[in-house]
């Protein structure tokens, strides 16, 4: 069977991180109060006989509750049409009912339900150096209904350029079936009462992803799903397995200073086909920013015996963007309330002589592009510094706080022009500045945590920093 994967996003100012596998989960969840359209057309279409197609739609939306509590709510349906496709000659397989004549085309299209999810990230690899998270995802159905629990890890390398994800999942479900005079997957066995199955899963993925290039990924993921039934795993079913090299673009769409609809945080799960058929090994989503392709091979283990199965996989995206210049987080007056809340700040700009320039090289090892600063002074003696530097391509507007002794007070992110990379934005992040005074080394990966991604953001907030520092020594103590 051919599985392919259509997503049309409409991203709102949405920015998730780079979408780097197809069946496992990061730890990565919409900034605060930041959400994203997401739109994933499902097709599966053809068996090794007579004629199957199904198509799945989900439409919904993530938002980011707070920075690390992300939710989803999704819209479900689906078409089908199929005829003769059982290896019995008879018209079944997933959305087809028991009770179809299973000699006729079966045609129908209907609303499927609602998926709820909740992401909850307890830690972050770009702070914490290993991201945990928890995901919980219900779906609610006329005839069907699951729950699913997921925990997620996470683990970067290499400032970002490999990336370990792991995942464990626990599912419910509970399905609806309708009476069937005979078995449709086996016309010798008796049929069916109508009723509910219930089962379960146990599942586990895990993949690694390199940045080998430019906006390129390139990775291997593995998936193991356990069936059962009952929904405490009570009795074992089915057993696939697979393994899936994955391959990734996330060439940009816009140009300069303009912002491309971001890719998602996360794979959405298909929603669980009906009936007894296998899970499909092969089908997975792509990145909004880029093209995914992907083919695995499936152990089943079923009444002792082992067969194998090849699905190949396609997928492609289209992307419809809302560019926009930049993300105008603060303005120059809410930032001076952040930092100095009821201070009264003075403006008192600065223009650097070429020997103070040179001084504040020497001494932060940072070149000094502008030689205009502009600063406000408190009565207190403290300075408020608005600053920029480059985060990848843009430029980066933050605002510093001093105290009258040169220590740094606060940190906050005024604009950022980047596509990826808003993580520096994290208030943990910008609080390991606090406390840092002239002289102090500052550096990436030393006094201040690196965050995966968005790496030369980091180093270049840091090194303006210092720099700052440098000021405050050469041109306002």
């Amino acid at each position: 069977m051919l599985a392919a994967v259509v997503i049309f996003a409409v991203g709102a100012q949405a920015h998730a991180d780079e979408r780097i596998f197809g069946f496992v989960f990061t730890t990565d969840t919409m900034p605060h109060g930041r959400f994203e359209q997401q739109n994933f057309l499902t097709a599966r279409l053809g068996k090794s006989r007579g004629d199957y197609q199904l198509y799945q739609l989900s439409n919904g939306v993530d938002y980011g509750v707070t920075d690390p509590l992300q939710a989803a709510i999704y819209l479900d349906s689906h078409y089908v049409t199929a005829e003769r496709d059982s290896p019995g000659g008879r018209t079944s397989g997933p959305f087809v009912p028991h009770d179809v004549d299973p000699f006729s085309r079966y045609s129908s299209a209907a609303v499927d339900g609602v998926t709820l999810a909740a992401k909850y990230r307890l830690t972050s690899p770009y702070i914490d150096g290993y991201g945990v998270a928890f995901n919980l995802q219900p779906i609610l159905g006329p005839s069907d209904m699951s729950v699913e629990y997921r925990v997620i890890g996470q683990k970067d390398f290499y400032d970002d350029t490999l990336i370990w994800a792991a995942n464990l999942a626990f599912a419910q479900q509970w399905e609806h079936v309708s009476a069937s005079s005979v078995d449709v997957y086996d016309p010798t066995a008796p049929g069916r009462q109508e009723g509910w199955n219930r089962q379960s899963s146990l599942e586990f993925d895990t993949g690694l992803s390199v940045r080998f290039a430019e906006n390129w990924f390139l990775g291997l993921e593995f998936r193991n799903v356990n069936g059962f039934a009952g929904t405490l795993l009570q009795q074992a079913g089915y057993s696939p397995s697979s393994s899936v090299p994955t391959c990734i673009t996330a060439a940009s769409a816009c140009g300069p200073r303009s912002r491309s609809s971001r890719s998602f945080q996360s794979a959405k799960p298909i929603r669980r086909m009906r009936g007894r058929s296998t899970p499909m090994a092969g089908s997975m989503a792509t990145s909004t920013r880029g093209s995914r392709f992907g083919s695995g091979s499936a152990f089943n283990f079923k009444d002792r015996a082992m067969k194998w199965q090849f699905i190949g996989s396609a997928a492609m995206a289209t992307v419809v963007t809302i560019p926009a210049h930049a993300d105008v987080y603060l303005t120059v007056e809410q930032a001076q309330q952040a930092l100095f809340p009821g201070v009264a700040l003075t403006p008192a700009p600065v223009r650097l002589s070429d020997e103070q320039k040179a001084a504040i090289e020497k001494a932060s090892g940072v070149a000094v592009r502008n030689p205009e600063q502009r600063v406000w002074r408190a009565s207190s003696g403290e300075f408020f510094i608005i600053d920029e530097v480059i985060g990848k391509h843009e430029y980066i507007t933050y605002a510093a706080a001093l105290g009258g002794d040169g220590a740094v007070r606060g940190i906050e992110i005024m604009e950022y022009r980047e596509s990826y990379g808003y993580e520096v934005r994290d208030r943990e992040w910008r609080r390991q500045f606090v406390g840092k005074k002239p002289g102090a080394a500052l550096t990436l990966d030393g006094d201040i945590k690196n965050i995966g991604g968005a790496t030369l953001s980091c180093r270049h907030i840091t090194d303006g920093v210092r720099r700052l520092l440098a000021l405050y020594d050469v041109a306002l103590k």
